[in-house]
């Protein structure tokens, strides 16, 4: 089949990034976001250029093998917050190493966030209505 990404997938996309771009303090970046099908094979991108500081988070409009669900999409958008957290070091390993397997590497670190960090987030949006503002963000008040 071929899927589709709606207008409140998107929607939903950049409001969990930036959550996350908050959350990991990625506030000196420039960041924009698409939805379009520039990169067909993935279901997002994330394109991060180090030097200047200006990354494009890119949600894939069609051809998902699969209808996505509100948690999918804010998986997604998690992964591809990560993906420009550790940006800067793919960058060092990759211009140090150029056929190394730093992407095998980066993605064993991402999944382990969102196996962890990402799951705590789940939680906190699934109890949100039981929980005040102050401490669904861990705040004391």
């Amino acid at each position: 089949m071929n899927y589709k990404t709606s207008q409140e997938d998107f929607e939903t996309f950049k409001e969990e990034l930036t959550y996350w771009l908050g959350f990991f303090g990625l506030k000196t970046w420039e960041v924009s976001f698409y939805w379009n099908d520039k990169h067909i094979d993935n279901r997002a991108t994330t394109e991060p250029e180090v030097g200047p500081r200006l990354c494009k988070f890119i949600l894939t409009k069609s051809k998902w093998s699969y209808a996505p669900d509100e948690t999918e999409i804010r998986r997604l958008a998690f992964h591809e917050c990560c993906e420009l957290l550790i940006a800067e070091m793919a960058h060092w390993a990759e211009e140090r190493n150029p056929e190394g397997s730093w992407d095998d590497i980066s993605h064993r670190f991402i999944r382990i966030m969102e196996n962890s960090v990402f799951t705590l987030r789940l939680d906190t949006i699934e109890n949100s209505d039981k929980l005040s503002t102050s401490q669904q963000f861990g705040r004391t008040e």
